[in-house]
């Protein structure tokens, strides 16, 4: 008997089987939620932290088929039985892997997102008694108005090429007020400190402006640097005159110079900010070699002004071609040498 024989009544039963299997694929609700939770149970069993918890699921509306006709079978006829197809079951499979994926996927999504962005680059190091104020990057020459950068009593500036090996990139700091540049190609090593620097006993004004040349192809980063200060000593007393510029730096130095002491008197003054203890010397050159007409003097680096190496007439007329300093690497300093240039009662020394 062909298919198209059959009564509507016997087609309808023909297809109750294919009804059953769809109902049954697609109301997965069950063991979604039970792949869900054992999904969730094996994360929890690996990791010691407490996964967040899973958004309940919206109830889906339950597709109501038809009810099916009740079967009436012609006597002596035949149904015909359907066979499935394999292709349904694979795509059926299919369609509730992508469903266990996606569900997984969205809880490690949670999982992951909930401890926040990746930590930004670390800063680079900057060299000592100093700190970057304030940094700038682009491409070409650009000019950078409206800042209001506060740098104080001391500051510098360090402008790099980012990409090329050749030709040059310059700063110019408040329309010209500072200007300064470097040769592409060089690497910029950290600790970072600035290629020009500017100290002055009075308060620097604000950078408001800065004007970077280069070429257009050329990239570039520029570093603002804020230094510390330490005022400038005031430790001789008005019967001494300096006889050098202040000297200031950090750990061990040698300073070279060429002064000569007075026939009166002089003073050494220094003041070390940091810990440990302060070396100090006068070297002078006689006979062509360096010889030490002064013992080194062992002082605490406190921050509190000192002097010493005064006297009267002592090393009357030497010159000192250097002063030798030994203290920590951290420790900065300011030496001050003065002499008594108008008597020696002037000074207040007796004579005698």
């Amino acid at each position: 008997m062909l298919d198209h024989d059959l009564i509507d009544a016997e087609k309808e039963a023909q297809n109750q089987p294919l009804i059953s299997d769809l109902t049954r694929y697609f109301d997965t609700q069950a063991e979604d939620r039970a792949s869900l939770a054992s999904i969730r149970a094996r994360l929890l069993q690996k990791t010691a932290t407490t996964l967040p918890v899973a958004e309940p699921v919206e109830e889906v509306e339950e597709i109501k088929l038809p009810t099916p006709l009740p079967l009436y079978r012609a006597k002596n006829a035949r149904v015909k039985p359907i066979r499935r197809h394999p292709y349904l079951n694979a795509l059926v499979a299919a369609c509730l892997l992508v469903v266990l994926v996606g569900s997984f996927a969205i809880v490690i999504n949670r999982r992951t997102t909930s401890t926040g962005k990746y930590p930004p680059a670390p800063a680079p190091a900057v060299a000592h008694d100093w700190s970057i104020a304030a940094s700038f990057s682009g491409e070409g020459s650009k000019t950078i108005n409206g800042l209001n950068i506060e740098v104080g009593h001391r500051y510098g500036f360090l402008v790099a090429c980012e990409n090329t090996p050749s030709g040059t990139v310059y700063a110019s700091i408040n329309n010209g007020d500072e200007t300064g540049g470097t040769v592409c190609g060089q690497k910029t090593v950290e600790p970072l400190s600035p290629e020009n620097s500017m100290l002055s006993p009075g308060i620097f004004p604000p950078v408001r402006a800065i004007q970077v040349t280069a070429n257009a192809s050329t990239s570039w980063k520029l570093w603002i640097f804020k230094g510390v200060y330490y005022p400038p000593l005031n430790i001789l007393g008005p019967e001494f005159q300096p006889l050098h510029a202040e000297m200031d730096g950090t750990g061990n130095s040698t300073i070279v110079l060429n002064v000569t002491i007075p026939a009166t008197a002089w003073h050494l003054g220094f003041e070390c900010h940091g810990t440990g203890t302060f070396e100090i010397g006068l070297w002078s050159n006689t006979d062509s070699a360096i010889a030490d007409i002064t013992d080194l003097k062992n002082d605490p680096c406190n921050g509190q002004p000192n002097g010493d190496l005064s006297g009267k007439g002592y090393l009357q007329g030497t010159v000192i071609h250097q002063i030798r300093i030994k203290t920590g690497a951290e420790n900065d300093w300011q030496v001050v040498l003065g002499g008594c240039t108008n008597g020696l009662l002037f000074c207040g020394i007796s004579p005698d």
